[in-house]
């Protein structure tokens, strides 16, 4: 059911950049960013509260960096991890952008509520991949897919589906709130500020 939400908020974005084509242009989604999100997390036998930091540079018309760190206090541990990419973007349509970034994570996870588990500390890789449309000057929606998977562990890819959308507050302040479904149906809810430059 989340699988088929998420297909069509993505092809509603579609829909709505092609709409906007045909009218009078809205600018293009800002990557130049700073933002901080308080998240929650539903997740089997892991519920809890987090913060999430993250920062977004374009380097000339295609490329952009990005970055952040994310902190989650979790029922059963503590988790710290570290994100670093580097991602291209291209125009659809003037309100319109299509990106992929491939990024380089470090995580940390510390148990410390139960002895008899070990902490984990490991490095792993993903990709994402999304788009993100203007509906006018002060709406955003966006929709996204999220796949990472850790090396040391030899572990499987775990893939995420993310939706979301922001509200401008002011020339470069926005409300944002996003969405993150888990392939097992766990769920992430975050909210918070974006700061554009």
């Amino acid at each position: 059911m989340k699988k088929t939400f998420l297909s069509a908020v993505v092809a509603g974005l579609l829909l709505a950049s092609t709409a906007s084509f045909a009218a009078d242009a809205v600018s293009a989604p800002s990557f130049d960013y700073v933002q901080a999100v308080a998240e929650n997390a539903d997740i089997k036998d892991a519920n809890g509260w987090g913060t999430e930091v993250s920062v977004s540079k374009t380097l000339g018309e295609t490329f952009f960096v990005a970055g952040g760190w994310e902190r989650a206090n979790l029922d059963v541990a503590d988790r710290d991890q570290i994100r670093v990419g580097l991602g291209a973007r291209f125009a659809l349509a003037p309100n319109t952008t299509l990106y992929g970034e491939a990024f380089g994570l470090h995580e940390n996870v510390d148990f410390n509520h139960y002895q008899d588990l070990k902490d984990v500390n490991k490095w792993g890789y993903g990709f994402e991949a999304g788009l993100r449309t203007n509906l006018t000057d002060a709406v955003e929606l966006r929709g996204a897919v999220l796949t990472e998977r850790e090396t040391r562990l030899d572990t499987e890819w775990v893939t995420y589906g993310v939706v979301g959308g922001q509200i401008n507050l002011s020339q470069n302040l926005a409300a944002v709130v996003d969405v993150k479904f888990h392939d097992s149906n766990d769920v992430i809810y975050q909210g918070g500020l974006r700061l554009s430059f």
